[in-house]
């Protein structure tokens, strides 16, 4: 952008300055919210807030130019009521990686999509003891690794049941009838 604004100037420019912003802003905008670029949870939203406020300022630059010979002049308006939303959009958004849990190990596309996996059952990992959604999540992932896992020695496989984190839990807080009372 500073070789863009330096070198490119004047008026007869300002088309091609705010596109090369605008098309900079939506790579930079897909490379921080549906990518694991920080191991910090905190930080990784806050800079998918960031470049979700980048992308709308450059889209708004872009409906302004759009519409410069119109009567309408409520850009700067409609890019400040904007801005909460997207902040409220960014804070509020779905965790993406959730859908890495549910591949199976021989169904990845990409080294990415395995390295993306191992870091969010890492941090799944660190997670668990103050969270309790993550244990969720890694209990579901390990009984979604033994229903698809084609090895006989799995040491998931191993395991009954009743070693099952989420059994113990319900178990223990909830009066639930066991499985061979029902029978």
């Amino acid at each position: 952008m500073i070789v863009c604004l330096t070198f490119i100037t004047g008026d007869q420019y300002q088309v091609l300055l705010i596109t090369i912003m605008f098309v900079g802003s939506l790579i930079i905008y897909f490379k921080f919210t549906f990518k694991t670029v920080y191991h910090n949870e905190i930080i990784s939203k806050l800079w998918s807030m960031i470049t979700a406020i980048n992308l709308w300022t450059t889209s708004m630059l872009t409906f302004a130019k759009i519409m410069q010979n119109s009567t309408f002049k409520g850009s700067m308006a409609a890019w400040l009521i904007g801005i909460p939303f997207i902040i409220l959009l960014t804070l509020s958004s779905k965790d993406h990686r959730l859908n890495l849990l549910l591949l199976p190990e021989n169904k990845f596309q990409t080294g990415e999509q395995i390295r993306d996996q191992i870091r969010y059952i890492l941090k799944l990992i660190d997670w668990q003891s103050s969270n309790r959604n993550a244990t969720v999540l890694l209990d579901g992932y390990i009984e979604i690794h033994k229903q698809n896992c084609q090895k006989d020695q799995c040491p998931l496989k191993q395991k009954t049941v009743k070693n099952n984190r989420i059994t113990k839990n319900l178990m223990s807080k909830i009066s639930i009838p066991s499985f061979n009372q029902l029978d």
